[in-house]
């Protein structure tokens, strides 16, 4: 009896960090055959106890041909976009046919930043709350 309770326990554990992260993916914007999306996640980014929300994007290619993708984040913090019009923030990348790729929690070096810091979660001071995101000068070819 008190193994099939420590069973179900680590099953409801299991399910309960699985459902923090599996929020529906959000369709963002949709241009010349690609599709961006959008999920909130927890994440560790730095590999330790401090957790984060984050926001994750998704490009999916839905044709046959290579596109190049490009956009600026604009991402506000009390009201106030800290990321419009610096360079920094304008990304660009290729995606092959029929392809994907995927944010991740942890930024990998040669691959496009495809993650927004939210804030942090556990008993981490936030300095500036996050007010919104969004993605300008937006261009598939």
């Amino acid at each position: 009896m008190k193994r099939i309770l420590t069973i179900m326990a680590f099953m409801c554990i299991g399910f309960g960090v699985h459902a923090q992260g599996s929020k529906d993916w959000t369709l963002m914007h949709s241009i010349n055959g690609v599709e961006i999306y959008s999920k909130e996640v927890v994440c560790n980014p730095v590999g330790n106890d401090i957790q984060a929300e984050m926001i994750i994007l998704k490009a999916v290619n839905k044709t046959g041909n290579t596109k190049t993708i490009s956009w600026q984040y604009e991402i506000s913090y009390d009201g106030k976009c800290l990321t419009c019009n610096n360079e920094e923030y304008l990304i660009t990348f290729q995606l092959d046919g029929y392809k994907s790729i995927t944010g991740e929690c942890h930024l990998e070096e040669g691959k496009p930043t495809l993650s927004i810091h939210k804030r942090y979660v556990n008993n981490i001071p936030n300095h500036q709350e996050f007010t919104g995101f969004s993605l300008s000068k937006l261009t598939v070819n």
